[in-house]
């Protein structure tokens, strides 16, 4: 049986739950590492899966280091965005507001531009969002009030593209 791959995710979340610093140089080794056995595997770039990574909450001064590293074999560059905290006694009357549903625009618009100056052959993928982390909030995040958030950051991946 032959099995077709079409992307290779390395890493997921590595900083504060593997440890809490990530070295952007010892990264980059590994990711060149992947990209080495990737084309060892498939040597038609046309057929080779494409590398994805690093899927992290965001951080702008980490990423400003290790995507200069990557740009050359990195193909599509993964964030985690997370506006709200799941436990947040005040987000049920957060959700809604001009100032909760813009705060995904605010952390979204300055580090798709760092990815699109870094590596501009790369796409920019959220590889995970929602209106709060800590798995959310029961009767919040699950419920047709967490809507309104999920439709404002959808409309801002379009306008980032």
């Amino acid at each position: 049986m032959k099995c077709e791959a079409r992307w290779i995710e390395f890493q997921n979340v590595l900083v504060g739950v593997i440890c809490s610093q990530v070295n952007a140089d010892v990264m980059a080794d590994s990711y060149h590492d992947v990209h080495d056995m990737l084309t060892k595997y498939w040597p038609q770039a046309s057929s080779r899966p494409k590398l994805i990574g690093p899927d992290e909450n965001p951080d702008s001064s980490f990423l400003e280091e290790f995507l200069p590293m990557v740009a050359d074999i990195i193909d599509i560059v993964t964030l985690h965005i997370y506006t709200g905290y799941g436990l947040d006694k005040d987000l049920a009357g957060k959700i809604t507001t001009g100032a909760y549903l813009d705060k995904y625009q605010h952390t979204l618009n300055p580090l798709v531009k760092i990815i699109s100056e870094k590596v501009p052959k790369a796409e920019a993928w959220i590889g995970e969002t929602a209106a709060a982390w800590h798995s959310g909030q029961m009767n919040t995040t699950n419920t047709f009030l967490s809507g309104f958030w999920y439709l404002v950051s959808m409309f801002e991946h379009l306008l980032v593209n």
